[in-house]
């Protein structure tokens, strides 16, 4: 018979000899045993729960679902489990998550910020907070100063520039934008990205050029409606993300301006939905699986010091978009 210790350090995954381990083994399986979670949180004083902390229903999008269900396979990979809960636009809900979230003992936090949440990390109430949670949370994507807790985010700025920079490289005298509403940080920070860029090669970023829409297919299509209505003096149509630029092809698709017109689109974030339309369309690939692990590696115990808080993005481009200059070649909305 094997004793208690042995069974333990099989049970912990802690050296024992092939052999005790083989027979302690054989012996839970063939028991059905499952190990008390509750004994072992009082003896290793962690309970392997990580909470997440996401804003409510009424302002999901895309990347909040998949901030969940990558958190959750990455915590799942080290034996860690997740409790969500969701917090609305304010202080005292973003404070009662963390309340909510410390009642159940979870050996670190997560929270995904969003452009809708309005919310100062530096109020005296929320510094009280962070400053004494004595343990690990992660701020995911928003610029901060690394405090007690640790910011991981996208250079938004730098992404939009990227995408400006690929219109204008590749010929387009004239870009328009399709952004997010100005009252979402991100949207702001994209468009200073694109105004920037633009500027820096000399060329006007002109107010015509511009217009705003919910950052979805049908925020893109009514943006892309209302933008026409202004002007059609543009190449380049650059959008806030790739469900905006889908819903501009879809606008412009209505109006057949596909077919006679050469309209260059570029999208942000890499969205999968962009290779069901031929050709697929240019986008920047914004890392958020990558981000997310080193937040959850952070949470987990590793050292800061090794881990990227800042990720740029990369663009994404199908083979079958060229270059504008060459008249021999397509870009994306040539004739067909």
């Amino acid at each position: 018979m094997r004793s208690p210790c042995s069974v333990s350090r099989v049970i912990n995954n802690k050296a024992v000899s092939p052999a005790i381990r083989e027979r302690v083994e054989k012996i839970i399986n063939e028991l059905h045993y499952q190990p008390n979670l509750i004994a072992q949180s009082l003896t290793t004083k962690t309970t392997n729960v990580v909470g997440l902390i996401i804003p409510n229903r009424s302002n999901y999008y895309i990347n909040t679902y998949d901030f969940i269900t990558t958190c959750i396979d990455l915590l799942a990979e080290s034996g860690k489990v997740a409790i969500v809960v969701e917090m609305d636009d304010s202080a005292s809900s973003f404070i009662d998550s963390i309340n909510k979230l410390m009642v159940h003992q979870c050996d670190g936090i997560i929270y995904y910020h969003s452009s809708f949440i309005n919310v100062d990390f530096n109020s005296k109430n929320i510094r009280t907070v962070l400053d004494n949670l004595r343990k690990p949370i992660a701020i995911l994507n928003k610029k901060g100063e690394q405090q007690a807790e640790k910011y991981f985010w996208f250079d938004n700025e730098k992404i939009a520039s990227l995408a400006a920079e690929y219109l204008l490289s590749n010929g387009h005298e004239k870009i328009a934008y399709l952004s997010a509403p100005l009252s979402e940080e991100t949207a702001r920070t994209r468009v200073s990205g694109v105004k920037n860029t633009i500027e820096k090669h000399n060329k006007a970023f002109l107010p015509t050029h511009f217009s705003e829409g919910t950052r979805d297919i049908d925020g893109g299509y009514s943006a892309c409606r209302d933008l026409f209505r202004k002007t059609r003096d543009f190449t380049g149509l650059l959008c806030f993300n790739d469900a905006m630029a889908l819903g501009a092809v879809k606008y412009l698709s209505e109006i057949n301006e596909i077919a006679h017109s050469d309209i260059s689109i570029v999208g942000i974030g890499a969205d999968p939905l962009i290779n069901k339309i031929y050709p697929s369309l240019v986008t920047v690939y914004t890392p958020l699986r990558e981000l997310i692990a080193n937040a959850v590696s952070y949470v987990l115990g590793e050292n800061m010091e090794v881990l990227e808080t800042e990720l740029p993005g990369t663009l994404y481009i199908d083979e079958r978009i060229k270059n504008r200059s060459n008249t021999n070649l397509f870009t994306w909305s040539m004739h067909t």
